[in-house]
């Protein structure tokens, strides 16, 4: 019985790394590009999402990251031909900050982009098929609410 329990561990970290190198060969273009754009941010690799989140029917990688007091929350436009990454800062481990994230290193989470908060529908939104929405942070205080605006084709976010 024991080995039988260490042989499936072995197996599931063993498919649990290879599903992360064929995932960190994907986005390594974009990565190149998040370098280019932004240098010495120290990126949160292991929590990368991919997906579409600007509404064009491509994968996205959207990223967090660290670079001197400051976090940074990137998105790279399509993942197979990386275009401009999309970058904000915002600091971080400071919850008497509105415009900051209350921990010191945020994580990002998807969510279903269904264009409406709890006062109403979102100016700019428009629900897209297959089109996700971003959060970063939230565990210690209010999350940082990211979505694409298809109007002004930018990225935009709220903080409830």
């Amino acid at each position: 019985m024991r080995l039988t329990v260490r042989a499936s561990a072995m197996a599931a970290a063993f498919w649990a790394a290879a599903i992360a190198a064929v995932a960190a060969a994907r986005y390594q273009p974009a990565m190149i590009a998040l370098d280019k754009a932004k240098h010495g941010v120290v990126w949160d690799t292991k929590g990368a999402i991919m997906a579409d989140v600007t509404c064009d029917g491509k994968p996205d990688l959207v990223i967090v990251g660290q670079k001197g007091g400051m976090g940074v929350v990137a998105i790279v436009p399509g993942l197979d031909r990386p275009g401009p990454p999309i970058i904000g800062e915002f600091p971080t481990g400071r919850a008497d900050l509105q415009d900051g994230f209350c921990e010191a290193r945020p994580k990002v989470y998807l969510e279903p982009r269904d264009c409406r908060w709890e006062d109403g529908v979102i100016p700019g939104c428009k629900v897209v098929r297959g089109c996700k929405a971003f959060r970063v942070g939230g565990a210690d205080c209010d999350a940082f609410h990211f979505y694409w605006d298809t109007t002004s084709k930018r990225l935009k976010y709220d903080r409830l």
